[in-house]
């Protein structure tokens, strides 16, 4: 028995010996890697980046400022102002697990010798810090992104994460200008969105500096930022980037095609739109059930109201433009320069109307984007920029430091006023010893103070 239990390990033992040899370097795939790089990383943190930007929040933020409306199901509820803490856990995860944590997986690893893919990765970072700090404020910061070596990270006051940001941003603006012999490795097509041009992700950089110049209300950091910039059209836009395979569809046009119904215009935006003759409106809506365009009536669930349009299910979606530069310039120069503020915010909307419909609309531009020193005012740069910025995260972000457009209380709501922020993720309050635990949605982050 001992024999020929001992033949029997040995054959065993040659099998396998020879299986292994015959199928060494055969048995990866090269589809699959098994240990990550700079290029995969790259890809994985725009990818989780376009649905933090265009999916969940962008949807509620849409919905709250009331661009959009809650007809059916969960997005009836965030109409009603239901959000609960474990509703937003997938998006929260999106941020630090799939955003955060990647980005400095890329820089702390991969960084050294390639400063133009840590100068991008820093510039991903600050925006996945930014859509954290903007919607819930103190947020885990200094001490994120390690992963399993820190299940516990601290909350960062919000003053101290848009500082961070933009420190981020200058850091990673000095990488990006490195000479390409700088690098060991350069990126290419694993950069989704700019392909690897660094002067276009400079400007990028630059912008949203910009950007967070103005939340806190830096006029002057605003104004040398989008000089920097340097932007002149929509060919510098930064934008999301989708395909048309299951898993590269554009995150709006996918929850439309699988929940119809949920989501519809809003009868504040639409109205104001029609008021203006807008030529944008059959580009952001579909006509509704009886042929025309029309919103839902907050509070109402009206369904046969108009659908979202093409603008937003298109394969790209702006996450910092060139429209947004302008409209931030013209705020900027507010104070100083009416003229140049006039000016600054004209060619914001006639841009703004050439992205969302490929032409000019004289008849529109001569009622709206006609300013002068004499007539501009900050009432019409919020405005307009509310409609410029549609589905985008950021109307929620100025809607909440101009407050306009004026809104109205859902009747329905389940608390007496429109949230002005998102409670803190499940998780967070479960098994963060640290967390600052807020479930307040009227609640005010700190810039909005």
């Amino acid at each position: 028995m001992k024999t020929k239990s001992l033949i029997a390990i040995l054959t065993a033992g040659l099998v396998m010996s020879g299986c292994n040899k015959f199928v060494e370097d055969y048995d990866v795939s090269p589809n699959s890697p098994v240990e990550a790089n700079a290029a995969l990383l790259t890809t994985n943190a725009q990818v989780a980046l376009f649905a933090t930007y265009g999916g969940q929040l962008a949807r509620t933020c849409g919905i709250w400022t009331q661009q959009l409306a809650g007809t059916d199901a969960q997005m009836l509820d965030h109409e009603a102002y239901r959000v609960f803490e474990g509703d937003i856990q997938n998006e929260w995860d999106g941020i630090y697990a799939d955003g955060i944590e990647t980005c400095r997986d890329l820089i702390d690893n991969y960084g050294a010798g390639n400063p133009h893919y840590t100068g991008i990765a820093q510039v991903l970072e600050a925006l996945y810090l930014g859509v954290a700090a903007d919607l819930w404020g103190d947020v885990p910061d200094s001490e994120a992104g390690k992963g399993i070596e820190n299940l516990n990270p601290g909350f960062d006051a919000q003053e101290a994460v848009i500082k961070h940001i933009q420190t981020l941003l200058s850091s990673a603006i000095g990488n990006l200008g490195q000479a390409p012999e700088a690098n060991g490795l350069l990126p290419g097509g694993d950069d989704l969105i700019y392909g690897g041009d660094v002067a276009a992700w400079t400007k990028a950089a630059y912008l949203i500096k910009a950007r967070y110049a103005m939340r806190i209300g830096d006029a002057a950091g605003a104004k040398t930022n989008l000089t920097s910039a340097g932007m002149t059209g929509s060919a510098d836009d930064m934008n999301a980037q989708f395909g048309s395979a299951g898993t590269e569809l554009n995150t709006w046009f996918a929850f439309e095609t699988a929940r119809p119904g949920y989501i519809k215009m809003g009868a504040p935006f639409m109205d104001a739109m029609a008021a203006n003759s807008d030529p944008r409106i059959p580009f952001y809506a579909a006509v509704d059930t009886g042929g025309i365009y029309r919103g839902s009536i907050i509070g109402t669930g009206d369904i046969s109201a108009s659908a979202i349009g093409s603008y937003l299910q298109g394969n790209t979606l702006p996450l910092a433009s060139y429209v947004e530069s302008k409209f931030l310039e013209a705020e900027a120069l507010f104070g100083s320069d009416k003229a140049g503020a006039a000016t600054a915010y004209n060619d914001a909307v006639k841009a703004s109307v050439m992205q969302v419909t490929g032409a000019d609309d004289a008849a529109f531009e001569a009622l709206v984007a006609s300013e002068t020193v004499a007539t501009i005012t900050m009432d019409k740069i919020y405005a307009q920029k509310h409609v410029a910025l549609f589905g985008q995260i950021e109307v929620f972000n100025e809607w909440r430091r101009g407050d306009i457009p004026a809104l109205t209380v859902n009747p329905n709501g389940s608390i007496p006023s429109i949230p002005v922020r998102f409670p803190t993720a499940l998780e967070e309050r479960l098994y963060n010893t640290n967390a600052k635990v807020v479930s307040d949605l009227t609640q005010k982050v700190w810039w909005d103070n």
